[in-house]
């Protein structure tokens, strides 16, 4: 017959049990001689955590309004701004904005001459590839640059034109002035082409 360990603590357990019940008299008259040894153990964080107590944590302390002195600020608030009438209000002028963001006239030539050698030079590639896979991009980019040539020559021509009506309205010349926007408008269709 096999007999498992648990079953022989079981059931040494049991008759333990059973013998401390019915001689209480046999079980006090046993000595139990034991030497206690203190053991230091680790607090673990845990332990650390749950011997605090809300004392420690500052549950007692009460605050009002009143007790705590706050700085004064010297800043001021902004004005209110004037009611505007936003019928009179206008855009700038696209020519203004292409100025200011070329700054100046010097910069506009430099700017239109790169843009004729970038041009020569891609054109010179598109004759160079024609039968390339590849030739789409170039062409495509080609013809971004000639959409930005357009817009360059637009500029200019619009800035010359609003420079002679000035002049026609404040009666310099006779001739009211003409805005000629033919050169722009052949290298709009080239980039079409």
């Amino acid at each position: 017959m096999k007999f498992n360990n648990r079953q022989l603590v079981i059931s040494s357990l049991i008759t333990a049990l059973m013998a401390g019940q019915y001689s209480p008299a046999l079980a006090a008259t046993t000595v139990k001689t034991t030497t206690t040894k203190k053991v230091v153990q680790k607090k673990t964080v845990g332990d650390l955590l749950n011997q605090a107590n809300q004392d420690s944590r500052g549950s007692k302390a009460q605050m009002t309004k009143t007790d705590t002195a706050l700085p004064t600020s010297n800043m001021g608030f902004a004005a209110q701004a004037q009611n505007v009438n936003l019928e009179s209000v206008k855009p700038p002028r696209s020519s203004e904005i292409l100025q200011s963001a070329q700054k100046g006239n010097a910069d506009r030539i430099q700017y239109e001459k790169i843009l004729d050698q970038q041009i020569n030079e891609l054109f010179k590639l598109t004759q160079r590839f024609k039968t390339s896979p590849n030739r789409g991009e170039l062409w495509l980019r080609l013809a971004e640059l000639y959409v930005e040539k357009a817009g360059v020559i637009d500029s200019r021509q619009q800035d010359e034109y609003d420079a002679k009506l000035r002049a026609f309205q404040q009666g310099k010349t006779k001739h009211k002035p003409v805005l000629d926007i033919e050169e722009s408008r052949e290298y709009n269709k080239k980039a079409v082409q």
